[in-house]
């Protein structure tokens, strides 16, 4: 069933969420029921915290230069391990930082496209997979995972046979997750571009979200407007890099955001996002 995005009460800046993002203060405990999602201001990069009371995800890692600054938010979030560490396609900006991560922060499991890049990053990720012995899945369409006892992940993309010949067949191919907790769907995109879309809308798989992680920093060949028709979303997180020299995210997706009637929220102009859900509704504190 579609959810009504305009019902949905989106309640800003929310007094709970504040101590969880001063440094050195203590952990916000995660209520049984609730589901919290980060998204961290690292620059032009991506990387997603996503937590229940029992289980921490982490949605991309960054550049190499970006572990420590994320080691430093799991840390001041009580991130001791990683149940599931989810790279979303294989170019440095989204698999650069895990290896560092996980010297600090154990990761139990691995789920990416799996999409062959040949790049030096790509072959050291490899390496170290299986060197460490890390569990290791390929993300498939039709797939369906627990998040700890409450929460539900549909891998949506990519498909069984990868996409060839696109702009960029590392983007297209790019692992794309819906998340459901209660009555909240939250869908994010990883760097999906507009063919990748194309094939996903053809698909018929529901993409209905109430809140949307945009895809590829928000750039113009991402987020049309018959894929915002489809997804429906109340808010919008972007990604991107203050004054990055892409022009990200561009005017052209921030219109087509705009007339979706969905709010958008920035890293590079806001900071750290962070969302949480109690299963009827979210909130967010940027």
């Amino acid at each position: 069933m579609s959810p009504p995005p305009r019902a949905l009460a989106i309640r800003l800046l929310l007094a709970a969420l504040v101590c969880a993002a001063l440094a050195g203060c203590a952990p916000d405990r995660i209520q049984p029921g609730h589901l919290r999602l980060l998204l961290m201001d690292i620059g032009e990069a991506d990387c997603m915290l996503i937590q229940t009371h029992d289980a921490n995800w982490l949605v991309d890692s960054g550049e190499t230069t970006s572990a420590p600054a994320i080691r430093r938010r799991l840390r001041e979030r009580g991130v001791r391990s990683l149940d599931m560490a989810v790279l979303t396609h294989p170019h440095s900006d989204h698999i650069g930082g895990i290896r560092e991560i996980g010297r600090g922060v154990p990761v139990r499991q691995i789920l990416d496209s799996g999409f062959p890049l040949g790049s030096g990053v790509q072959r050291r990720l490899t390496d170290w997979i299986r060197r460490e012995g890390i569990p290791y899945r390929r993300a498939r369409a039709g797939q369906v995972v627990q998040l700890g006892s409450e929460v539900t992940i549909e891998v949506l993309w990519p498909p069984d046979q990868y996409m060839r010949g696109t702009e960029s067949d590392a983007n297209n191919n790019s692992v794309v997750l819906r998340i459901r907790h209660g009555t909240v769907r939250i869908l994010i995109a990883g760097d999906l571009q507009s063919d990748g879309e194309a094939r996903l809308l053809a698909s018929g798989a529901d993409l209905t979200a109430h809140v949307l992680k945009v895809a590829h920093q928000g750039s113009s060949d991402s987020t049309s407007e018959e894929f915002l028709r489809r997804v429906r979303p109340s808010l919008a997180l972007i990604a991107a890099g203050r004054h990055n020299s892409y022009g990200h995210p561009s005017p052209e997706t921030l219109e087509r955001l705009e007339r979706a009637g969905a709010e958008v929220f920035r890293t590079d102009r806001d900071g750290d996002l962070s969302l949480e859900s109690d299963g009827a509704g979210v909130s967010l504190s940027p």
